[in-house]
């Protein structure tokens, strides 16, 4: 296939003399084991009006309200909290159940080349493994703290970067700040590979990142679920691995440059080998939570 061809050369090109391989990663079609599994489904749901960061791994909360209701509270967490948070919005039952845990507050260091690092995660319960084989039609949503974002440039204002302006470091990380990261879009292609392939290749799963300022769309492009939906399961978990890992280590800040620094074209240019991206931000969506 000539989508695979051209992977293997892109990948050869983004990974040569990188000593790390996608055996890092989970392996996308090993199950969470019966143990794990079993185990959170006997957490209780407990219903909440709002959406909310949830530490305590004894319970899944769970709300009844739409979706255009549940992304104007992750816009709120986005705008105050210190972590993220993990949640699926199921569309035939308008109900969002969340599936973070592990979720870990803000962590920023300055490595001893002066470059300012940091992260922010939360991981998914092995429940989203039952509702990928269960829905047709699911979303998955998270939000990026802008917290984060505003230490983060903290921090670069007290260890101004040594190749490049201090305005440029700053605009980078926010344009950034409304994407996925690299691992979300790795976590993007590899789930979206198991749910085309094992369960569901006429389904839809789109992913969401949601931030004071917007909302980012990120999905697989049609032929590509053509592609995961097909063929032997070891040739799926390689090509979703070998794509995902173009996309973790693809220098983003050279993408940023080269389009001017502007963040429309930023994104277009972050769309190949079948990723599709969207921004909108709030100011662009219509009363009824759409974009225009």
């Amino acid at each position: 296939m000539n989508r695979r061809w051209l992977l293997a050369l892109l990948s050869t090109c983004v990974l040569q003399g990188d000593r790390q391989t996608t055996s890092q990663f989970r392996n996308i079609f090993s199950e969470h084991t019966f143990q794990e599994i079993a185990a959170s489904l006997t957490l209780p749901l407990r219903h909440t009006p709002t959406l909310v960061v949830n530490t305590d791994n004894t319970y899944h909360l769970t709300a009844l309200k739409s979706e255009k209701e549940g992304v104007k509270d992750l816009q709120k967490l986005a705008q105050r909290a210190d972590r993220e948070e993990v949640y699926v919005f199921l569309p035939e039952e308008e109900r969002w159940i969340e599936i973070g845990y592990k979720e870990s507050a803000i962590e920023l260091q300055v490595t001893p080349q002066g470059e300012v690092y940091g992260k922010v995660t939360a991981a998914c319960d092995p429940l989203l493994d039952i509702f990928l084989a269960q829905h047709k039609s699911l979303a998955i949503y998270h939000f990026h703290p802008r917290l984060f974002r505003e230490k983060t440039i903290a921090l670069l204002k007290e260890h101004p970067p040594k190749k490049e302006t201090l305005e440029d470091a700053i605009a980078f990380q926010q344009d950034n700040h409304v994407l996925p990261s690299s691992i979300d879009l790795f976590s993007m292609i590899t789930e979206s590979a198991k749910y085309y392939h094992q369960y569901h290749p006429d389904g839809e799963i789109v992913f969401n990142v949601v931030s004071a300022e917007g909302v980012t769309r990120y999905e697989i492009d049609s032929n590509l679920r053509k592609d995961f939906s097909q063929g032997d399961s070891q040739e799926v978990i390689s090509f979703a691995q070998t794509l995902g890992a173009v996309h973790v280590h693809v220098d983003r800040k050279e993408f940023w440059k080269q389009n001017g620094r502007n963040l429309t074209s930023y994104i277009q240019s972050l769309n190949f080998l079948g990723v599709r991206m969207r921004y909108q931000s709030f100011s662009d969506r219509d009363d009824a939570g759409q974009t225009n």
